[in-house]
C-alpha cells in the first residue's frame, strides 16, 4: 500500500486556500469572463483571464523545457470529441443560471451565498447521474472523436508545441501589455478589500506553476465533486457504487516532482 505524501498533500492544500482567497477576492471567474463576452459584450473579466492563460502556457512551457515539470500532455487529457463541445455547452449554461463557475460556487457558498450553496449540491447530484451514463457516454465520446488519438493542438496539426506556445503566449501577453498601457485593467470602483482581477490573475499563474512543481499537475476542482458525490452514494448504496465503472474506474499512475511513484 502506497504511502500518503503528507507534504505534497499539505503543499497542496496550501495552495488551494491561497488560489481561493485570492479568486473570492476579486470574485474572479471564469466562466463569468466568457458569459459576459457572449450576453453583454462586456471583455472586462476577459482581459484577465487571457493573461493568467498567457502566463500560464509560458511558465508550464519553462517547466517542461527545463526539467521540472514531469509529463506532457498531463495524464488525464484525452483526445477531443463532439461531446466535448455538447458537455461544455450544457455546463456553461448551467454555470451562468448558478452565478460562478465550480470554483466561483465554492467561494460563494463559503461567504453564505445561498443560490451557490444549492448549485454546489446540484454539481454533486450532476456528478452522480453521470456516473450513472458514464459507460454510453464515452461509447458516444470514442464515436464523435475528430482528432484521431491527439490530445493536443500541435500533436493534431503535426507542429512543434514549444513554437505554438511561444507564440501564443507571447502574443497574449503584448495584448495584455497593450490592455494595460490603454488603462483597461485598472478597476475604477471598488470595495475595500477588494483584489484587481489582474493580479489574482498573475498570482495564480504562480500557484497553478506552485501546483505542477509540487503534484505534477495544475489546478483542479472538478474530479473533487465526482469524488464527493461517490462517498456520499457509499454511504446508503455502497453496492451500488462500487458496481459503477466511473467511480471504480483506475487511479492515474504517474511521479510526483518531489516523491517517488505514488497512486492517487
Amino acid at each position: 500500500m502506497p504511502t500518503v505524501p503528507w507534504f505534497e498533500l499539505s503543499l497542496s492544500l496550501l495552495i488551494g486556500a491561497c488560489a481561493g482567497f485570492l479568486m473570492h477576492r476579486s470574485d474572479f471567474c471564469m466562466a463569468g469572463a466568457f458569459r459576459d463576452l457572449f450576453l453583454f459584450r462586456a471583455t472586462l473579466l476577459m482581459r484577465p483571464l487571457v493573461l493568467l492563460v498567457s502566463c500560464s502556457v509560458l511558465l508550464f512551457e519553462l517547466g517542461r523545457g527545463s526539467g521540472l515539470l514531469p509529463y506532457y500532455p498531463f495524464p488525464w487529457f484525452g483526445p477531443p470529441s463532439l461531446t466535448n463541445l455538447a458537455g461544455g455547452l450544457l455546463f456553461g449554461v448551467g454555470m451562468v443560471l448558478a452565478g460562478g463557475c465550480v470554483v466561483g460556487v465554492l467561494y460563494k457558498f463559503g461567504s453564505g451565498n445561498l443560490l451557490a450553496g444549492i448549485a454546489f449540491l446540484g454539481l454533486l447530484v450532476g456528478s452522480g447521474v453521470y456516473a450513472e451514463i458514464h459507460p454510453l457516454w464515452a461509447r458516444v465520446a470514442a464515436a464523435g472523436r475528430f482528432a484521431g488519438e491527439a490530445r493536443t493542438l500541435p500533436e493534431w496539426l503535426g507542429s512543434s508545441s514549444s513554437a505554438m506556445i511561444w507564440i501564443v503566449g507571447l502574443l497574449g501577453l503584448v495584448l495584455c501589455g497593450w490592455w494595460g498601457w490603454q488603462g483597461r485593467f485598472r478597476t475604477l470602483h471598488a470595495a475595500e478589500g477588494y483584489l484587481p482581477p489582474w493580479q489574482t490573475a498573475l498570482l495564480l499563474a504562480g500557484l497553478s506553476f506552485g501546483s505542477v512543481l509540487v503534484v505534477g499537475l495544475p489546478m483542479g476542482v472538478t474530479t473533487t465533486y465526482a469524488k464527493f458525490a461517490a462517498w456520499l452514494e457509499a454511504l446508503f448504496v455502497p453496492g451500488h457504487v462500487d458496481s459503477l465503472i466511473f467511480f471504480q474506474a483506475q487511479p492515474v499512475s504517474y511521479r510526483l516532482p518531489l516523491e517517488q511513484l505514488t497512486r492517487i
